[in-house]
């Protein structure tokens, strides 16, 4: 592991909070919140709501689930009365990708105002003094074309307190519709139609599959996208799921094709008029069934309504919510996207039960070199590899993400694990002795939660048998001895050849005298 590395994560352990909070202001530029009352606010529940872009760089930031939005799309304010909440009413959406112009321009330091009727989002129908808060957040466009999450700050004196009067107007009613299909052509109604079928497929087996699965369940496809299972939340989610199947299949629905002409929005309903389900753009485009198709669109939307699930939008793609359901198990349950995707199942996960979901769904490592990525800060990687033979394989990762590897054996006993190559690479690499035909998990996560993409390499080395040496026994016979001549010193010889010869010289000298 480089210096560097090293140093962060001792500076990481010891100064944890600190380090967490400067990477975030480094990182992003922040958008602060001020609310205020105007002159109209008593008599129509209007507030001014300020936002600042509180660093000198200019940004782009998205208008969906944000004041700067024409009509709010999300529950983005907290209201009491009385301390009691103050429910939303107003639209929810689902969304696909943000285009270049759902981005406004902030330059740097600049505010801008807007006035926001609370009362026609939330049900404001008592007089008397209400105490309101942001509790929405902001993202910018990217350096990657993609939202980033901005930091936001706001007053941190009390709440702002409205004293509101309402007018003294009928609640709006739902209405009995004999058609179920308003503003909608011959071929809306058609894919309408199949949507719907698939739809009460997808709910019914949804259904079915909660109310067979075990309590307190471990099942892959359940934890997924709901997380940890308590009595509560798996209660929640079987009685959400047995309300969508009876809505689909015997309440009527209300399709009105001609009111939303958002192409990046697939619908939206308010989730007091029930069964009232406003088709935008994007429904059109997306396929039958399948990730975000136009069945798990009306799963997505009818779960908004509070007599089906009440669910809201915390997050939007499946990636988050996954993120959601591993961390917020919570707020996963009361996630409109995270039922849309339990009940559209693509890819197909089961609801056996498991010990282990993760690995249970580990990704094949059959070819090399293999490609993936971590999109998020806490994803972790599974692949199962087996061995075609015994012998040391080596297994690396190469790409800008600081990968950490580890591999376990069937019984899932952590084997060996590694951070860095070497001082100047911070990619994993690690050796191990594998058997022949045997099953092995390999897990790879991102040091500090980074994100991108890597490949995984393998190489391989059979193991060397050592030669083995078997001592000659001692002949126990005596009478089978060899007789075996003796290696003979000839270096030895030769001295004592020189020295002889000098003794001989010697006498022969003195005899002669």
């Amino acid at each position: 592991m480089s210096f560097k590395k090293n140093l962060l994560k001792k500076l990481t352990l010891i100064l944890f909070i600190p380090t967490i909070t400067l990477s975030t202001l480094n990182a992003t530029n922040s958008i602060f919140v001020s609310l205020s009352l105007n002159k109209q606010s008593q008599n129509d529940g209007s507030i001014s709501v300020t936002l600042t872009n509180s660093s000198s760089e200019p940004i782009k930031v998205l208008r969906w689930n944000t004041p700067l939005e024409e009509s709010l799309s999300s529950n983005i304010f907290n209201i009491k009365n009385n301390h009691q909440d103050i429910h939303y009413k107003g639209r929810l959406i689902k969304r696909g990708q943000p285009t270049e112009k759902d981005y406004t321009l902030f330059e740097g330091g600049e505010k801008r105002t807007v006035k926001i009727d609370l009362s026609s989002y939330y049900k404001m129908t008592k007089e008397g003094n209400y105490s309101i808060s942001y509790r929405g957040g902001f993202h910018a466009l990217g350096e990657d074309q993609k939202p980033k999450k901005l930091k936001r700050s706001s007053q941190k004196d009390s709440p702002l307190i409205l004293s509101f009067v309402p007018k003294k107007t009928e609640e709006r009613l739902q209405q009995k519709i004999s058609s179920k299909f308003l503003g909608c052509s011959q071929n809306q109604k058609e894919i309408i139609n199949k949507a719907h079928t698939e739809a009460i497929n997808m709910t019914e087996v949804a259904s079915d599959a909660m109310n067979n699965t075990s309590a307190n369940t471990k099942a892959t496809r359940y934890v997924t996208w709901f997380g940890h299972s308590s009595t509560q939340r798996q209660k929640d989610v079987t009685a959400h799921f047995s309300k969508l199947y009876d809505t689909l299949d015997n309440k009527e629905i209300t399709f009105d094709c001609g009111t939303c002409t958002e192409d990046g929005t697939f619908a939206y309903v308010y989730p007091d008029e029930s069964y009232n389900i406003y088709l935008c753009g994007g429904f059109w485009g997306a396929d039958l069934i399948g990730t975000d198709s136009q069945a798990g669109t009306l799963i997505h939307e009818l779960s908004h309504f509070l007599i089906v699930g009440g669910t809201v939008d915390h997050v939007y793609g499946q990636d988050n919510a996954k993120e959601l359901a591993l961390n917020s198990p919570d707020q996963a349950v009361n996630n409109a996207d995270n039922h849309e995707f339990f009940s559209e199942n693509s890819p197909y996960l089961t609801m056996e039960e498991s010990d282990n979901p993760q690995f249970d769904n580990a990704k094949e490592l059959s070819s090399f070199p293999f490609s993936d990525n971590i999109s998020t800060s806490i994803e972790k990687n599974f692949y199962e590899f087996i061995a075609p033979k015994e012998g040391i394989y080596t297994f690396y990762t190469t790409g800008k993400v600081d990968t950490i590897g580890k591999i376990y054996n069937k019984s899932l006993t952590l084997l060996i694990e590694n951070d860095d190559k070497s001082n100047s690479n911070s990619n994993f690499q690690f050796s191990y002795t594998l058997k022949k035909n045997e099953s092995y998990f390999i897990t790879i996560e991102s040091y500090y939660g980074e994100t991108g993409e890597y490949k995984i390499y393998k190489s391989f080395k059979e193991k060397q048998t050592p030669a083995v040496v078997v001592p000659e026994k001692e002949n126990e016979n005596p009478s089978h001895q060899t007789n075996e001549i003796p290696s003979i010193n000839y270096v030895s010889l030769f001295i004592l050849f020189i020295l002889s010869s000098l003794l001989f010289q010697r006498e022969l000298k003195k005899i002669i005298k």
